[in-house]
């Protein structure tokens, strides 16, 4: 009895888990989970089916396809908040301060950090460039 019952109760289990729309996890399969679209080849981010070259990413509240590469800088609260810093391929991420996220070219650095809203802004150095007394100069 008790063996029929544990069978009954994991086979529907399995099919309210088959039912359930949408993806699992963080949204990157490709398709093989239960409630994803058929695998084409291409990564699903939520609802959303990515098109090739792109992969789900994840950047706070926010789901969105982006060029493979792409990183998440800094994350988004969702709507009526911050919006998530995202880099693009090529890119890196840098933090020089409270509020200084940004995308800048390999290399660079942060030279002196900014102090937030309505005080100074971050001085960041390009990779040619290098920091001295909190200023960049040419290498």
């Amino acid at each position: 009895m008790k063996t029929r019952m544990r069978r009954y109760l994991m086979m529907a289990l399995g099919a309210v888990v088959l039912s359930l729309p949408g993806c699992f996890g963080t949204c990157t399969g490709t398709g093989t989970g239960p409630g994803q679209i058929p695998d084409t080849g291409n990564a699903h981010c939520g609802e959303i089916q990515c098109q090739e070259g792109e992969e789900c990413l994840s950047c706070g509240s926010e789901l969105s396809c982006q060029p493979k590469g792409t990183v998440c800088c800094k994350e988004g609260t969702g709507a009526g908040g911050s919006a998530p810093v995202i880099c693009q391929p090529g890119l890196m991420c840098i933090h020089c301060g409270p509020g200084a996220d940004g995308c800048v070219e390999p290399g660079s650095v942060c030279c002196k950090e900014g102090t937030g809203a309505g005080g100074s802004g971050p001085v960041i150095c390009g990779a040619k460039e290098t920091c001295e007394f909190q200023s960049c100069v040419p290498k």
